[in-house]
């Protein structure tokens, strides 16, 4: 039997991301955890009650600590609605991670994979948390596993901590470390081999991304707690589950649904760094929306958003209503589009997701070639780069952050990623310097694990 209660804030002014951040440091439910920020408000899932996982097999998989059921048969939606109704949960929120493999599914690739990787996993938590800047909400699955009082009380004494509650105010003590984000002696070949594709018609665009490890254990908490917090994303996003674990500063969302079924999406493609001072980032801008190679990257990309919108909407609902805006975005700045739409009534949230999937912005035009062409060019498998982070609930809202921006930890190892959108004018060098500007927005602020 679940159990819920509320916590008001009283006079506190707190940021929902600290109050977030240090709740997850109360480890109330083990390791396990997901959080996400999405505008003023903060979702915290801690633990794992159940899961909804599926592989490039193409099965879902609906798991417990006491069940197990398998859907297969039908389209990759409509596996996810039947798992989640036999997860036999009336109000629930699921976190969760979509992996750039789920391509493979949707785009029938040809991908020789000796074995079969992850497309998504969506986690049920066993205790659940929305945070605002007035009120906490907690959710407890089992009232028999956990005590409620318990958490009601460390939670209180949190915000009665004056450390905490002055937390914009102070200072981290630890230093970040220095990462080298220049060296690749790939990158050019690979940019050389994209622009005579592209000049071939083989394809009109694509996102090229480098990896770059770094040679020691990071603290991911306090890592994204620092680079969160001189950075302005669009979404933010940690995670720990078993050995793995990332932290993103997301600059977009690959869709966004809401309870009343309304689809959005927001392409960034065309990208300059902030420069050191208001001139510098005013003049970068101005040279931006000149360009006639981002502005053609970037249009693009709406015409592509606007067919795959128009796929799960009502055609006459599917609007740009927001065009060639400039978004500050952490180091950079971005040419962004917004394109939205009323979602068809035989269709659900996870529909859009699969329409939309993966962002144009983290693949290319068209999309199934582009990505066919960086499963055959890069190095390694992207794995959650460029697929997203997600929050869903039982209102049929779902919000999906793209995975770039991130740091990624998977057993000992530690990288960050990013790419830059390749065209037929693409230059080597500009390429690799916008590279280089994304990677800084997390590499300025990594902390080293004591």
């Amino acid at each position: 039997m679940s159990t819920s209660f509320k916590i008001e804030m009283e006079s506190r002014v707190i940021k929902p991301i600290h109050l977030a951040e240090r709740i997850t440091k109360l480890l109330l439910c083990g390791s396990d955890f997901f959080l996400y920020e999405k505008g003023e408000k903060c979702f915290l899932g801690l633990g794992v009650n159940a899961k909804i996982s599926a592989d490039t097999s193409g099965t879902v998989i609906y798991s417990s600590s006491i069940d197990e059921q398998k859907f297969s048969g039908k389209r990759i939606s409509l596996l996810i609605q039947e798992a989640i109704e036999y997860m036999n949960v009336d109000d629930w929120r699921l976190h969760g991670l979509v992996y750039f493999d789920l391509s493979i599914l949707i785009h029938q690739l040809d991908v020789n994979y000796s074995n079969h990787q992850p497309a998504f996993e969506f986690i049920l938590p066993k205790i659940d948390i929305e945070i605002s800047k007035t009120l906490i909400t907690i959710k407890i699955a089992d009232e028999n596993e956990f005590d409620s009082s318990q958490i009601k009380e460390k939670i209180q004494a949190l915000l009665n901590d004056v450390t905490f509650t002055e937390l914009d105010k102070y200072q981290p003590q630890k230093d970040t470390r220095e990462i080298d984000i220049t060296s690749d002696t790939n990158y050019q070949k690979h940019v050389k081999d994209a622009v005579e594709c592209i000049s071939n018609n083989d394809f009109l665009k694509v996102i090229l991304s480098r990896r770059v490890y770094i040679p020691f254990k990071v603290d991911l908490l306090e890592s994204f707690g620092r680079a969160r917090k001189n950075n302005t994303p669009a979404r933010s996003f940690i995670y720990q589950l078993d050995n793995r674990a990332a932290f993103g500063l997301s600059p977009e969302t690959v869709v966004e649904v809401s309870s009343e079924g309304v689809v959005s999406t927001q392409p960034l493609a065309g990208t300059r760094s902030l420069g050191e001072t208001p001139e510098e980032e005013a003049r970068l801008k101005a040279e931006l929306l000149s360009d006639s190679k981002e502005i053609a990257e970037h249009a693009i990309s709406v015409k592509l958003a606007v067919e795959e919108m128009e796929s799960i909407c009502n055609q006459s609902s599917v609007a740009v209503s927001e065009f060639m805006n400039v978004k500050r975005r952490g180091s950079v700045q971005h040419i962004a589009s917004r394109v939205v739409g009323q979602l068809q009534e035989e269709r659900c949230s996870w529909d859009a997701l699969i329409a939309l999937f993966p962002a144009i912005t983290a693949s290319g035009i068209s999309k199934k070639k582009s990505i066919q062409y960086i499963y055959d060019m890069e190095p390694y498998n992207r794995g959650l780069y460029s697929g997203a982070s997600i929050l869903a609930d039982s209102t049929g809202m779902l919000d999906a952050a793209l995975v770039i921006r991130t740091l990624f930890k998977e057993g000992d190892d530690y990288w960050l990623q990013a790419g830059a959108g390749i065209v037929k004018e693409s230059r080597f060098e500009r390429e690799f310097e916008e590279t280089c500007e994304k990677l800084s927005a997390i590499s300025k602020f990594v902390i080293e694990a004591a």
